[in-house]
């Protein structure tokens, strides 16, 4: 709501409780700018309630989410059930996880990347470009907070083991081309055998 609302409010319960419920949303707006401007880990954890805000704001920025206009092209994302509505999509996952609102729905359905480019906008879901821009952010600085300052850069990508683990090997090949060998102190899950099979055929 804009200043314009809040003359309204006044209308119905009185100046008093316009001045107070106005300062109120101020004082979220301010904790939201702080994030898009510094684009760091605040100070001081979000309650449940600010973060909702958030990303139902972000949300409204997809076209999927748009009133009374949409479009049509092959990477609209629309979903027609309503179980799947319910569930988080694309990046945005990783972020509910990390915030501990896995139950969340704010029709996030675009996803990010484009044209096989995974850190490439989506322009067509302007909110979920922006979630995607502000977890790499978020992640880089709590990267550097442990400790990695020469850290400069990073995206945050859903990652199940044996990918990761395959992604952690094709790195040690570039460092040691010639390494034949992977030690591995424990093998409990065929994972392990093919991220290893699968670093060694890239």
């Amino acid at each position: 709501m804009d200043s314009s609302s809040f003359e309204l409010i006044a209308n119905i319960v009185g100046q008093s409780y316009r001045s107070r419920s106005e300062n109120a949303m101020k004082t979220r707006e301010k904790e939201i700018n702080v994030l898009l401007r510094h684009r760091k880990l605040p100070d001081h954890g979000w309650d449940d309630a600010l973060i909702e805000l958030f990303l139902h704001n972000l949300s409204m920025m997809d076209c999927n989410n748009f009133q009374r206009a949409f479009g049509v092209g092959e990477r609209e994302g629309r979903c027609y059930s309503g179980i799947v509505r319910r569930r988080n999509f694309g990046l945005p996952d990783a972020m509910f996880i990390v915030l501990n609102t896995p139950n969340l729905h704010f029709s996030l359905c675009h996803g990010i990347g484009r044209s096989g480019a995974i850190t490439s906008l989506q322009p067509k879901a302007t909110g979920s470009s922006l979630i995607n821009r502000l977890t790499n952010s978020l992640a880089l600085h709590a990267i550097q907070l442990s400790g990695v300052k020469d850290c400069k850069s990073c995206f945050v990508i859903p990652c199940a083991t044996g990918m990761a683990m395959m992604l952690c090997l094709l790195h040690f090949r570039k460092k040691r081309p010639n390494a034949q060998t992977v030690i591995w102190s424990r093998i409990d899950q065929k994972t392990c055998i093919k991220c290893i099979l699968a670093a060694g055929d890239c």
